[in-house]
């Protein structure tokens, strides 16, 4: 194939000598029409081959029991199995929970709920903990996304049950269905 597109990838793959810039000067497709050239073209995938790959765990403590827990493999497979399988368990109830508020659910549902809370409270606990200065928390977007899904789950299942209780004796007194809260999340 004889397609500029080609042409460059073979180019940037080494199978072919280099191309010059009198070669690129008459095409108009965007990598050069944004004023690339071909070897600076190159230049730039190498240089971004090269950068050393983001991971979180620089930011943390380096060793101790919560950085030990946050970069373990296991716990990230379970991690993200418990994710999996919490977006399982919401369609499964948004079916099958017929209550406006977990109060009134079947203890099942309660269970679950209190399980999940208190899975992906940890995580975040692990993961906060594990911080050398704990700001750096903001710098991962991961963990600023992972913060806010855990704190509108902690307020859905322990704040406002805990509330309801206090001021309603578990209905749903005018807070309406709080289901819109599990969908949220």
């Amino acid at each position: 194939d004889d397609s500029p597109a080609m042409m460059e990838l073979q180019a940037l793959q080494g199978g072919q000598a280099a191309m010059d810039d009198e070669s690129v000067a008459g095409r108009s497709d965007s990598v050069v029409s944004a004023g690339l050239g071909a070897e600076e073209m190159k230049r730039k995938v190498r240089a971004n081959l090269a950068k050393d790959t983001y991971d979180v765990a620089m930011y943390y403590h380096k060793t101790g029991l919560w950085r030990t827990i946050a970069t373990a493999p296991l716990f990230e497979k379970l991690t993200l199995g418990t994710i999996a399988l919490n977006a399982i368990w919401i369609g499964y109830e948004t079916d099958r929970n017929k209550s406006d508020t977990l109060l009134q659910a079947e203890p099942v549902f309660q269970v679950a709920e209190q399980s999940f809370c208190m899975f992906f409270s940890f995580e975040w606990v692990s993961r906060f903990m594990s911080f050398r200065r704990k700001r750096d928390g903001l710098r991962d977007k991961w963990f600023v996304f992972d913060s806010s899904l855990v704190f509108m789950m902690v307020m859905e299942t322990w704040v406002l049950a805990a509330v309801m209780l206090a001021f309603g004796g578990g209905g749903s007194g005018g807070i309406g269905n709080a289901s819109i809260l599990r969908m949220a999340r």
